[in-house]
């Protein structure tokens, strides 16, 4: 009897892999691809286009592990993100993989306010993890370390990467 559950193969299927990843991580990976001139582009809210390489990529996601680490962040210790801007986000992601930090994405509130459900949010997942570094950039550093205060976090903990 067919299994009903089965559904048509995925559109993106291009077979099993021809070669062997066992041994192949997240830096290592980066690191091979690093040597290409290849990367990312960026389109911000205003279509202004920014390419970083992998390159790029891993030499400010190294060095903000390295900064993390020198903070006081360990391995396994998470570190919430808080961040406006894709470029931001996606190196910082790129710190916690090589760093072996775990990342937690959080909206960014669309306003600083006490009464906001994603500053709730932030504040709940704060204390859920035992009060994480907060990672952010630019002018949102200023306005959640504000807001820690508004909120009474003892301990909370703005990083900005940039």
């Amino acid at each position: 009897m067919p299994n009903k559950h089965i559904s048509a193969p995925a559109q993106v299927f291009g077979g099993d892999l021809t070669s062997d990843i066992s041994g192949l991580t997240l830096a290592r990976a980066l690191a091979d691809a690093a040597i290409t001139r290849n990367g990312y582009v960026f389109i911000d809210g205003d279509g202004i286009e920014s390419i970083l390489t992998y390159s790029d990529i891993r030499n400010r996601a190294t060095g903000i592990a390295s900064g993390l680490k020198r903070a006081g962040i360990n391995m396994g210790d998470h570190v919430i993100f808080q961040f406006d801007h894709g470029t931001n986000f996606f190196i910082a992601l790129w710190a916690c993989f090589l760093g072996g930090f775990i990342p937690v994405p959080i909206s960014v509130p669309p306003f600083f306010v006490k009464e906001n459900a994603v500053v709730k949010r932030i504040a709940n997942v704060w204390h859920m993890l035992d009060k994480p570094v907060v990672l952010t950039s630019g002018n949102l550093s200023s306005s959640l370390k504000q807001l820690g205060d508004e909120l009474g976090l003892d301990g909370f903990r703005c990083i900005d990467i940039d």
